[in-house]
């Protein structure tokens, strides 16, 4: 779960996260849904774990050698 101003830009609602507003009834909300729905927690997990691979420090770490290298050509 992450505010709808926090990480919306890397989670996306009910795929890879849940977005909340920024109160606790809708936070409340959503856990209750969650508990209710055990195929969309199963699916979000899925989809959050392939988010979270795409900023391992493997990969970050490529990807910053390579803008590196654009940027600072040798």
């Amino acid at each position: 779960m992450a505010t709808e101003r926090g990480f919306s830009e890397y989670i996306k609602d009910m795929n890879n996260g849940v977005l909340v507003k920024y109160n606790v009834n809708d936070i409340l909300e959503k856990i209750k849904f969650l508990a209710e729905n055990s195929g969309l927690r199963k699916k979000i997990s899925i989809n959050a774990r392939k988010t979270a691979l795409q900023f391992d420090s493997s990969v970050m770490i490529d990807k910053y050698y390579e803008l590196y290298k654009e940027l600072l050509p040798i």
